[in-house]
């Protein structure tokens, strides 16, 4: 089929030349339209006519991989964006208070220097001075004491339950998770083919009388604030079972949302189960 000339088409379509003619070149670099010397334009073959207006193309849903299929059949949790601001929502951050003036700042004089390694192929486990500023911060506020080897910068915390899934589980292996606790890190859990291991929370925190039964690989607490009863794990009970070191073949997952961890103030006692184990 012959297509009209860039005149015609800017004409009927109230567009200028130049934008005719770019959109032509465009589709003529995608093979969607051939040139031929001293006729014009055509439709390449073998393009398809274009549909019917008002018709609708079904397409058969792509397969999913069975993990997929297991994250759709567990709950999402959804903010309400409607009510932001608003008390006692679940996994909605107080925007509010966010400093956007000095982070908006921030990200313009990073931006301002010449830093051409920065876009290149960076280190997986994240900006390194950033990793070294979070070493000496969780070492002052936390008790902590590690370098920036052993940290990984990761976008989010599904991000980061998704990669501890993978890495340090294999499928059929048990995770031991709060109850109540985080539905987000069950269900990645589950979502890789690990057995999910309930660990019941009362007043004293985490509650590891199980542990020795359910026998985990890994172990996922919030043992500061815990979400959602905000208890804190009593120091008796970091010691028995969970701190790191002390039982050999499983992994401690810990997350952290206490936001006066600040290194103006002096470590809380025993706030951090990594700061028990043997090794930092």
């Amino acid at each position: 089929m012959r297509l009209p000339s860039e005149r015609m088409i800017a004409g009927k379509l109230g567009l200028s030349r130049g934008t005719v003619c770019s959109v032509l070149e465009q589709l003529k670099i995608e093979g969607l339209i051939v040139t031929r010397q001293r006729s014009g334009r055509y439709v390449a073959e073998g393009v398809a006519e274009p549909a019917a207006a008002g018709r609708r193309t079904d397409y058969p849903a792509p397969r999913l991989a069975r993990r997929a299929d297991a994250l759709q059949a567990e709950p999402v949790v959804a903010v309400n964006t409607e009510r932001a601001g608003a008390a006692f929502q679940p996994f909605a951050a107080p925007l509010h208070c966010f400093p956007h003036r000095s982070w908006l700042h921030a990200i313009y004089r990073a931006r301002s220097r010449e830093f051409p390694g920065h876009i290149a192929h960076a280190d997986p486990l994240g900006y390194r001075p950033l990793r070294k500023a979070i070493a000496g911060h969780i070492g002052l506020a936390r008790g902590i004491s590690t370098d920036p080897e052993r940290i990984a910068i990761v976008p989010s915390t599904q991000g980061a339950f998704d990669l501890l899934a993978r890495l340090l589980l294999d499928p059929g292996e048990v995770a031991a998770v709060e109850r109540p606790g985080n539905p987000v890190a069950a269900a990645l859990l589950e979502a890789a083919d690990v057995q999910v291991a309930p660990l019941n929370v009362d007043e004293q925190g985490l509650d590891p009388t199980d542990l020795e039964r359910q026998s985990p690989r890994l172990i996922y607490a919030t043992p500061t604030h815990q979400l959602p009863l905000g208890v804190t794990l009593c120091p008796p009970r970091r010691h028995r079972r969970i701190a790191p070191g002390t039982a050999p073949g499983f992994r401690g997952g810990q997350s952290d949302a206490d936001p006066r961890g600040h290194a103006a103030r002096r470590p809380r006692p025993e706030t951090a189960c990594r700061a028990l184990g043997r090794r930092g």
